[in-house]
């Protein structure tokens, strides 16, 4: 916590705009972002993570989201049960979502509750990124805000690309796991690239079919890639994490990136980069919790 106030007291105050949804736009990337959380995907009014690849901010570029009825979503377990958030299928009616934006750095801080079976579970998820650069950061933290050990816990994001559409390609991508923290896709005529890269460790990347509507993190954790679909094809990427238990009052917490580039080659060589703003959104998602819990 010392560590997490320093770096706050280095950086301008955030602004703290709430708003039902709200799009956050840099240079190369403009990402739309729902009340809970999910990146938004409903046609060109509001993007889900638009690409320039010029840096110039030519709007609409190429969306990785959207058209078409594709997704981006996260998904916790608990127990063997699971609730999916996302924007398309809705969720997460507990959570608020602001924007933390400061600077050159851009930012949203999702907060509050998500009921999954007959648990409730506290949530907090940091979306951050650099005006300059195409990677997003993201920090999800799951808080176990009763009494009891929670048991057999799971957390996924999945998300549908479709980066190629607007440049005369189709809705199928060429999908990977070129490493074991990495699950990529690639556009087969643009050759742009998206990839999940875990950043906690223990995570575990999969390609499953969009017709399977892969919302379930335990159906994640199965790995790989499914052996009836080919590398080519219309698919969702995934990442998935397991925890066998969580006590009373105890937080797990899940770091990963969505990185967008030209290449796959760029995309599998590219450093993780320092988060500083998913820090600072940690300390930011602690003191509303605080003040959820004064005002209990």
């Amino acid at each position: 916590m010392l560590g997490i106030l320093a770096v706050s007291g280095l950086l301008a105050a955030p602004s703290m705009t709430s708003a039902a949804s709200f799009v956050l736009e840099g240079d190369y990337l403009k990402v739309g972002v729902n009340y809970n959380g999910a990146l938004i995907n409903d046609g060109l009014s509001n993007t889900g993570i638009n690409y320039d690849i010029t840096g110039t901010k030519t709007w609409p570029g190429y969306d990785f989201l959207t058209p078409g009825t594709p997704w981006q979503l996260y998904s916790i377990g608990v127990g063997g049960s699971y609730s999916p958030i996302s924007y398309f299928s809705g969720g997460g009616a507990g959570l608020t979502t602001t924007d933390t934006s400061s600077g050159t750095t851009l930012s949203a801080l999702t907060s509050g509750n998500v009921t999954v079976g007959s648990t409730n579970v506290g949530y907090s998820q940091t979306i951050s990124f650099d005006t300059t650069k195409a990677i997003i950061n993201f920090r999800s933290i799951i808080t176990n805000t009763g009494n009891s050990t929670l048991t057999n816990l799971a957390f996924g994001t999945s998300l549908d690309p479709d980066q190629d559409v607007y440049a005369g390609g189709g809705y199928a991508t060429t999908n990977d796991i070129p490493a074991a923290n990495l699950v990529t896709a690639t556009a087969p005529v643009t050759d742009w690239t998206i990839g999940i890269r875990d950043l906690t460790g223990g995570g575990i990347p999969t390609v499953l079919a969009f017709a399977t509507w892969p919302d379930n993190p335990y159906a994640m954790l199965n790995g790989g890639v499914s052996a009836n679909l080919a590398p080519y094809a219309d698919e969702t990427i995934n990442m998935a994490w397991a925890k066998a238990d969580l006590g009373a009052g105890e937080s797990w917490t899940l770091d990963y990136q969505y990185s967008i580039a030209e290449t796959k080659d760029t995309v599998v060589g590219a450093v993780p980069e320092p988060s500083t703003f998913i820090l600072l959104g940690a300390g930011l998602a602690g003191l509303a919790f605080a003040r959820e819990r004064s005002k209990k």
